[in-house]
């Protein structure tokens, strides 16, 4: 990974106090969209990532808290079920276009 590619990862944190939530909110919300209450989908660079991973360790009580992060691969298969909160513009290629073929398949997951 280049220090200008962006990638895709999501962020979900648990944190105890409300002090610390509302620093580490602030600065998640910095880099990316909300997608659900203390969930969010972030477009960074590595070096982004890092600063953030760097600013949150300084932050958290490693005792009480839990954040977590996962890489988004660009290939990987992601499905998005009901409405989201997020349009489909606002991060174009998030969730690719497939064809009605790759929908059954995927849909037959769920049944």
């Amino acid at each position: 990974m280049g220090t200008k590619l962006k990638n895709k990862y999501i962020i979900a944190y648990d944190i105890c106090d409300p002090k610390r939530y509302n620093k580490i909110h602030k600065i998640i919300k910095k880099y990316g969209l909300p997608l659900q209450y203390s969930v969010y989908l972030l477009d960074v660079t590595r070096l982004e990532i890092e600063k953030l991973v760097t600013e949150l360790r300084s932050l958290i009580d490693p005792e009480k808290d839990d954040i977590r992060g996962y890489y988004i691969p660009q290939n990987t298969w992601k499905v998005s079920m009901g409405t989201s909160i997020v349009p489909n513009d606002v991060l174009p290629g998030l969730w690719k276009d497939q064809t009605t073929a790759e929908q059954d398949d995927q849909y037959a997951l769920f049944t």
